[in-house]
């Protein structure tokens, strides 16, 4: 994803997570769904939350152990090859819109 697409996905997050504050909700769970997602959504978890990758990759759609392992080793590397990048440039180049809508108001700058 470009750093504009990251932009449009963050304001869109911060927008409707507005408009349940603005009509008095406390609580906001957002989320998404999708085949991949949940590859991306461990690099994420890896990488910010400092979870390792084999804790925090799934299995998602149905792989089997051979497959998770697999996986895991391919958020390993991902998140390895970002080097000192920002945050930001960091999610921009692992996380897709609707994890960075859902979750990147609180975690990038």
């Amino acid at each position: 994803m470009t750093v504009e697409q990251f932009d449009m996905a963050r304001a869109l997050g911060a927008a409707e997570a507005q408009v349940a504050i603005d009509a008095g909700h406390r609580l906001l769970i957002a989320g998404e769904t999708g085949i991949g997602n949940t590859a991306a959504a461990a690099c994420v978890t890896h990488l910010l939350a400092g979870i390792d990758a084999d804790t925090a990759t799934a299995s998602g759609a149905g792989a089997d152990a051979a497959m998770r392992g697999i996986k895991r080793d391919i958020v390993t590397a991902a998140v390895d090859r970002l080097g000192g990048r920002n945050d930001k440039a960091k999610l921009t180049a692992i996380a897709g819109c609707a994890i960075v809508c859902a979750t990147t108001n609180s975690i990038a700058g």
